[in-house]
This record gives C-alpha cells, sequence and structure tokens, in this order.
C-alpha cells in the first residue's frame, strides 16, 4: 500500500487543520487514542466501543485530580459555555430528550454549516465549483486525447 507524495501531504494539511480549529471530531479522536493508549487497546477496537463511553472514561480520568472548587469551577464553565452557545429564545426550547446520536449529529451539522459560512460559500457554490472542475478537467483531457490521435 503506497500513499503518493500529495495524498501524504493533503493528510498533513487536514491533520493540521484539525489541531488549530479543535473541531468536536478532533477530541472525540483524541478520546479514542487516550483509551486505546491507556488501556492498552488496539484503536480499531476502540472505536468499536460507545463514543459517549470513550469521552466520559476520559474525563473522569482527566479529572480525577482536580479539587472540589476546581470542579465546580469546570461546571460553571460548562453552563455558562450552554447558555452562551444558545440565544435567549432557543433556550427555553431546548429538547432535554434529544438522543445522543441526535445531538451529534446537530453538532456536526452546526459546525459544517459555520465552516461554510466562513468560507463564504454555501453547499450549492460547493457543488457548482465541483462540476465546473470536472467539467475542465473532461475538457482537458479530451483535447490532449484528440492530439494523441493525431500523432
Amino acid at each position: 500500500m503506497s500513499l503518493q507524495l500529495r495524498n501524504i501531504l493533503n493528510i498533513k494539511r487536514l491533520a493540521i487543520k484539525n489541531i488549530k480549529e479543535s473541531s468536536a471530531d478532533f477530541f472525540i479522536e483524541g478520546c479514542y487514542r487516550y483509551y486505546s493508549t491507556t488501556y492498552h487497546t488496539p484503536l480499531q477496537l476502540a472505536y468499536e466501543l460507545p463514543i459517549e463511553e470513550v469521552c466520559k472514561i476520559y474525563f473522569e480520568d482527566t479529572l480525577k485530580e482536580a479539587s472540589a472548587d476546581e470542579l465546580e469551577d469546570i461546571i460553571k464553565n460548562l453552563d455558562n459555555s450552554l447558555k452562551i452557545k444558545l440565544s435567549p429564545d432557543q433556550e427555553s426550547s431546548v429538547d432535554t430528550e434529544i438522543s445522543d446520536e441526535d445531538w451529534i449529529a446537530q453538532q456536526s451539522l452546526e459546525l459544517k454549516r459555520e465552516e461554510m459560512a466562513k468560507n463564504g460559500k454555501s453547499q450549492e457554490d460547493n457543488h457548482e465549483d465541483v462540476i465546473k472542475k470536472t467539467h475542465d478537467i473532461i475538457e482537458n483531457l479530451t483535447r490532449s486525447l484528440k492530439g494523441f490521435e493525431k500523432e
């Protein structure tokens, strides 16, 4: 199995982006790696465990040395973060009965929307760009093949 240099560089770019943006996916990946290393479990087997369980174990292990006051401060910060994240009219309508999987899906969708907004492009714009690039590549390939036939 060999990777092309271009693919390796793209993987490296993705890793740097994940580190800089510190996304939820990157955090969860770190929790799985922590679990794998700490509990001497192959990473592929760790991936079979529920995300919630792996994250809970990570938090328990990393916070067990904290004092009661530090833990209370952390809880206050978590509560404040949630209040800041929600607008006042959304706060009252938060569905506390949402499943964990649905919550993770919502957060992932929100992160994708924020990323697209940062880039200043909608999903339709991205699709149009891909279509145009694909069309250009096909035209260039066709032109080069026609030149090859004449020789």
